[in-house]
């Protein structure tokens, strides 16, 4: 009886922490709220530059109800000639229980004319709260035109 009583009790925790580590769709789009800071460094051959930017976004949509509405900080470098090239840095989400989630992204961006357009890849490599043992990642994709701004992505976390 108590060998049963122990077995079903091993199983049952067994369970509980296979369907803690399900992963969980985690798809986005937000809109840039303001750049905090940006420092564009001419370099090499004409058309060349670095550019070091740091915004804040707003989410606007997610599949998970905590990141409706939070913020999105975003650290980062592009290098670029004639506004085209790949960009790369880490990213912090605030959602709006105050856990954060964070990780790095890289890409690709080019430029036609006044629109640009961009995709890349993310990391999940931590956070705080819930998320505070984080992993997944996924892909994310934009357009910036002068009358629009548009960038979402899909992706999977696991915590």
């Amino acid at each position: 009886m108590l060998k049963r009583l122990f077995l079903t009790l091993l199983s049952t925790m067994m369970a509980v922490s296979i369907a803690a580590a399900e992963p969980h769709d985690c798809s986005w789009a937000k809109h840039p709220e303001r750049v905090v800071s940006q420092q564009t460094v001419k370099v090499g051959p004409v058309g060349h530059e670095v550019v070091y930017t740091n915004r804040l976004d707003r989410i606007d949509k997610s599949t998970m109800a905590d990141w409706v509405g939070g913020q999105a900080w975003i650290f980062g470098v592009s290098d670029q000639t004639n506004g085209t090239g790949s960009h790369s840095g880490w990213y912090e989400w605030v959602g709006k229980s105050s856990d954060k989630m964070f990780g790095t992204y890289r890409g690709t961006h080019v430029t036609d004319g006044s629109v640009r357009t961009w995709r890349g890849t993310f990391d999940i490599a931590g956070g705080t709260g819930r998320y505070e043992k984080a992993t997944g990642g996924g892909d994310y994709k934009g357009r910036a035109a002068p009358d629009a701004f548009e960038e979402s992505g899909a992706c999977t976390i696991n915590y």
